[in-house]
């Protein structure tokens, strides 16, 4: 039997050995045989390569063999003679310091679209403080020729019939200078404008799912441009059956055409569950807290505040005038009151707090703390903190005590009662007396502690990394009430919710352990990478939201983990998920005098119905409002 298995598996080999041969004489199938095409729609200093230069580069490529075609119709018209199996539009948009390059096909049902390839790019400084356009052809090349053998496995699209068009009536449109170039005004021509923002909407349609044709479908829709100052008004119109959706954003902005257009076009659909959205940034965007009509959120590490009832930035610690050696730095975070305000907090490197009104600092303390969980604050106003080794207390501004721990600090510190607890990597975890820092007791656990250590009524939940377990102690004592092996590590601190913890593990799991024994109720493996998982306060029983990589954001019930709604937002999401008890389902309307400040002013949808709703945020600045009216 033994034989026949080593026989078999040699067998095996020669055939392998034997494609190999057949491939290396070329009798693997034949490359495809492509005719290109190459547009320019765009309105900034730069020559994109003509069609026999895309040829001349994919010469070198060994997937397929091209030609080159005349551009004698428009980018979407398939050339006389030649088989829409083989043709490629390769066509190029830019305006002001952002390009787009695109590649399509008709060779969808009726020569709809497909294989919408999309390269973005933008100026790029030289030696010597130049800006230039240079084409990222090595990038376009990759990226044409992964969509198109990949394009017989894309998922099914539903077919669109789309039709781009002027919007004659656009509300608080601005005048337009007319002017081909860029230098002399900061407006183009509507007629310079629209052509390429039409591609632009054709292939965000593509991107969000649909297959644009100019056939009739069981689906239709009209996207109306309106050309403003360095900006476009967008209305898009679905209609399926009788059934009609109308959804609009206002002042677009030049270099996020494409982000916006892919958004509406996937939002039209009321079944997303997103009423509106808003790019405040092109960083990514994570969301701190909410707190009496404003909201903190991080952009490129740096902490802004918005006015949620005007949209305004009330203010920002982002400097106004950057220095040559500026380079934002992971340094705000925020501490959480007792009444369940959230207080924002510099944590190196020095310990400070910011006025939610005026963006004030307010110095707490002389030390820092190393990463954003190691600080925290007592019931007394005071403000525990560990910096490398170093543990340090303050009250009111000075500073109480401070010890070097030898083995350093990687769990906490965390004020409870009256003592500072802080764990090690060695597994030591030490309680100090929060009056003179002497050691009140000390225990040993299984080591590699790590995070938050959370204060639950008479004990402390501490996680080890080292024996992948959350580990209950008595406050008093320090000795273990019990040890729950999770199998995994946290992705996010510890909750307590009512008399259960809520874990979140980095496989993907969530967790229901029960506080008293540290028996895990109910366990849910997540079918995508977790980003967060956030305890939603709504009335009358808390909810879990857990947004994912796929761009979902989901509720839970906490009881039970089950799924009671999803949102499809569809883009990469960053950071926790909030709740506002009253929040407009829309955006405000920008006032008369605009400030180049109020970023949330870039993107207006009008008024809209006000209730509790979700806020979350995505790796390209987006911010989504999320209705909770039927959720529950």
């Amino acid at each position: 039997m033994i034989e026949l298995c080593i026989w078999s598996r040699r067998q095996f080999g020669w055939l392998v050995a034997a494609c190999v041969l057949l491939s290396v004489n070329g009798l693997q199938a034949e490359p495809p045989q492509l005719a290109v095409s190459s547009f320019a729609l765009d309105a900034i200093s730069l020559t994109p390569p003509t069609a026999q230069q895309v040829v001349t580069q994919l010469a070198g490529e060994s997937w397929c063999q091209a030609t080159a075609t005349e551009t004698k119709g428009a980018w979407n018209q398939v050339p006389s003679g030649v088989d829409r199996q083989q043709w490629i539009s390769l066509v190029t948009v830019g305006f002001n310091g952002q390009a787009d390059t695109y590649a399509f096909m008709f060779d969808g049902p009726e020569g709809a679209m497909s294989m919408a390839m999309h390269v973005p790019f933008r100026e790029v400084w030289l030696p010597g403080g130049v800006a230039a356009w240079i084409f990222p052809t090595d990038s376009v090349l990759g990226a044409l020729r992964v969509s198109y053998q990949d394009r017989s496995s894309q998922p099914t699209r539903r077919l669109l019939k789309l039709s781009v068009v002027p919007w004659e009536d656009a509300p608080d449109a601005p005048a337009v200078t007319k002017s081909a170039n860029l230098d002399d005004a900061q407006t183009l021509a509507p007629e310079l404008v629209f052509p390429p923002v039409a591609v632009m909407a054709h292939a965000a349609a593509f991107a969000a799912g649909w297959q644009p044709t100019s056939a009739e479908a069981p689906v239709s829709a009209t996207c109306q441009v309106k050309v403003e100052d360095q900006s476009c008004s967008f209305r898009i119109t679905l209609r399926t059956g009788a059934a009609e959706q109308t959804l609009t954003k206002l002042h677009v902005p030049w270099e996020t055409y494409h982000e916006h257009l892919v958004r509406l076009f996937r939002f039209i659909e009321s079944s997303h569950g997103v009423s509106d959205f808003v790019q405040v940034t092109r960083q990514p965007t994570e969301l701190l807290s909410l707190h009496d009509g404003r909201l903190a959120c991080l952009m490129n590490h740096e902490l802004a505040v918005f006015d949620l009832k005007s949209g305004k930035k009330a203010w920002t610690t982002e400097p106004p005038v950057k220095p040559a050696n500026y380079l934002p730095v992971p340094q705000y975070g925020w501490l959480k009151k007792e009444s369940g305000e959230a207080r924002l907090i510099r944590y190196r490197p020095t310990l400070a707090e910011f006025n939610w009104e005026t963006g004030k600092p307010t110095p707490l303390a002389p030390t820092a703390a190393d990463l954003r969980h190691r600080f925290s604050s007592g019931a007394s106003g005071e403000l525990a903190a560990a910096n490398g080794g170093v543990v340090a207390l303050h009250r009111q501004g000075k500073s109480v005590w401070s010890e070097k721990e030898a083995d350093g600090v990687s769990a906490g510190p965390s004020l409870a009662g009256t003592d500072l607890i802080f764990g090690q990597a060695t597994g030591r975890l030490v309680a100090r007396s929060s009056k003179d820092g002497k050691i009140r007791w000390q225990s040993r656990l299984p080591g590699s502690l790590y995070g938050q250590i959370v204060p639950a009524g008479d004990s402390l939940l501490i996680f080890s990394n080292a024996a992948e377990a959350l580990i209950a102690v008595d406050i008093a004592k320090g000795t273990t009430r019990w040890q729950c092996d999770v199998a995994d590590v946290l992705l996010e601190a510890p909750v307590v919710v009512g008399n259960q913890v809520l874990l979140v593990t980095k496989g993907n799991r969530l967790l229901l352990v029960e506080l008293a024994s540290g028996k895990i109720h109910k366990a849910v493996t997540w079918p995508t990478w977790l980003v967060s998982a956030s305890v939603i306060n709504t009335r009358p029983k808390p909810l879990l939201a857990c947004a994912d990589l796929n761009g979902a954001v989901t509720l839970l019930s906490l009881s039970d983990l089950e799924t009671t709604r999803t949102f499809a937002v569809g883009a990469q999401l960053n950071g926790p998920v909030l709740l506002a008890d009253q929040l407009s389902n829309a955006w405000p309307l920008p006032q008369a005098a605009e400030s180049e400040e109020n970023l949330l002013a870039e993107i207006k949808s009008g008024p809209g119905k006000s209730g509790p709703a979700l806020m979350a945020a995505d790796v390209q600045g987006f911010i989504y409002i999320l209705p909770l009216s039927n959720s529950e």
